[in-house]
């Protein structure tokens, strides 16, 4: 049985990630790596899990603790925790998100039966702000439908927006995720989208497992519903950086010149 790295990534979680470690305690895959990433978190996020780890470390093959002296982001909390991982995979969580019982195992046989580096499934939303929720649940609806049609439109759509939600394509070979270099930490707070729009550009064609195998919760504080100002700025640096010369390369000029000026209007607006 191959040994397996979960990399709980958290910052300020202490209101949750016990929620989030106890779904990692109960998956049905047994040979488990546990690795909790913590971005110098101002709550009690650090005392919460040492406690829980003291309590349930057995469980697992090895776990870690990691703290960083300074808040970094979610970009290179991430490679932080994915370049401590020993597993053949590591799964990356929020630490505020939960898994179902069998993600693990499901995204290892789905890995191993199609030879994939990188696992992509479905994700169930969750949260208190029901409007928001579904607002989500239609986003990532969506994303699944342009999953399910190809390469080509899988590329069209992709350099005009990220379309797959996060904690679905976050389960990686780590040996291929490590050669990567991990995320890119020019956008520190937008791990996931340029990650896809590489992998993407560079040939590779998501392959949809279609199982909700995460709970992904839409709080006050998540990105969908929080005014995060570092957020933007790596999307638009990422715009500029990136995106708009293969906009303007496929002749997608109005939405080049929509977005520049969108971008520009946050930059200089907040």
């Amino acid at each position: 049985m191959d040994l397996i790295s979960i990399v709980v990534v958290t910052y300020n979680s202490g209101k949750t990630v016990v929620e989030t470690l106890d779904s990692i305690y109960k998956q049905t895959y047994q040979k488990l790596e546990l690795i909790v990433s913590d971005d110098c978190s101002i709550d009690n996020t650090v005392d919460v899990v040492r406690k829980w780890i003291k309590t349930h470390k057995k469980r697992f093959v090895n776990v870690r603790l990691l703290k960083a002296k300074e808040n970094h982001g979610v970009t290179k909390n991430c490679n932080i925790g994915i370049f401590q991982a020993k597993g053949k995979y590591v799964q990356i969580i929020a630490g505020d998100d939960l898994f179902m019982q069998n993600a693990i195992e499901r995204k290892r046989d789905y890995a191993e039966k199609n030879k994939l580096n990188v696992v992509f499934s479905k994700v169930k939303v969750f949260g208190a702000n029901i409007p928001r929720v579904n607002y989500v649940k239609r986003y990532c609806e969506r994303g699944y439908c342009i999953a399910k049609k190809g390469w080509q439109e899988q590329y069209d759509q992709i350099i005009l927006g990220n379309f797959i939600a996060g904690p679905s394509g976050e389960f990686f070979l780590t040996e291929y995720i490590q050669k990567l270099g991990g995320f890119d930490v020019h956008y520190p707070m937008l791990e996931d989208y340029p990650f896809i729009y590489h992998y993407i550009l560079a040939g590779n064609e998501i392959v949809l497992l279609e199982e909700e195998l995460e709970q992904y919760r839409i709080s006050n504080s998540s990105i969908w519903t929080s005014n995060n100002k570092n957020y933007v700025k790596s999307s638009i640096k990422f715009f500029f950086r990136e995106r708009f010369k293969e906009l303007i390369k496929n002749k997608k000029y109005k939405i080049a010149l929509n977005e520049m000026i969108y971008s520009l209007g946050q930059l200089f607006g907040s």
